[in-house]
């Protein structure tokens, strides 16, 4: 077994920039290959991979999967866990598996260009990639100028009239983590219960749909990436 030095983990890091969210789990800091527990669509973590093998020597062994069942089997697995390194593809994970004590913090001297923001507050994980949640309106929907932030979403004059995809996609629970962090538990609830009103039992299984069902005038307003 070799031990993978500083700059070897900061070429991982910078060959994953833009590509996913990584963080680092019960790394040993010793390997001659590194076992990836992987969120991201192979065909935008596989590149990366191969690159870093190509520079570095050594073997990685990528297991993918939805983040939120990989966060779960880290959790199972405990001490005994494969995993050196976790992907995941939204904040969500990366808050609950820091809270479950399940990642180990990067050195601070890989970290500190990292802006605080981006990072977590112990160094767990740090963000390489972001995503934007946007509202698409129809053009027709000319009464709509008064929704300027998500949280109007939750106004009853909005009731049929708003698309949002189902509660367990991951990039939603993701959204719904950061509302939390910086509006408050309080306030959260209190958007996503109108939201759920506005709704009324009718969601969307993806972001395309719904950004269709408000081209086709469907729905005249949607919450997505």
């Amino acid at each position: 077994m070799m031990w993978v030095d500083a700059m070897k983990l900061k070429n991982i890091l910078v060959l994953m920039a833009g590509v996913a969210t990584v963080m680092v789990s019960s790394f040993s800091w010793a390997a001659d290959e590194l076992v990836i527990y992987s969120g991201r669509k192979d065909k935008f973590v596989e590149p990366v991979v191969e690159k870093f093998t190509e520079q570095t020597g050594i073997k990685v062994l990528l297991h993918s999967g939805k983040s939120t069942a990989l966060l779960s089997k880290m959790q199972i697995e405990g001490a005994r866990t494969q995993a050196d390194l976790y992907l995941s593809n939204d904040a969500g994970n990366l808050q609950k598996g820091a809270e479950l004590g399940l990642f180990k913090p990067l050195p601070k001297a890989l970290v500190k260009e990292i802006p605080a923001s981006l990072r977590g507050s112990d160094n767990s994980w740090v963000g390489l990639s972001a995503r934007a949640r946007v509202l698409v309106v129809s053009k027709n929907a000319k009464d709509l100028d008064w929704v300027t932030s998500v949280f109007d979403l939750a106004d009853p004059r909005l009731k049929g009239r708003l698309g949002i995809t189902h509660s367990a996609n991951e990039s939603y629970i993701a959204g719904v983590t950061v509302y939390m962090e910086s509006a408050g538990k309080a306030r959260t609830r209190q958007w996503l219960e109108g939201m759920k009103a506005n709704v009324d039992g009718s969601v969307f299984n993806k972001h395309s749909k719904i950004v269709k069902a408000v081209a086709n005038g469907q729905k005249d307003i949607g919450l997505v990436n």
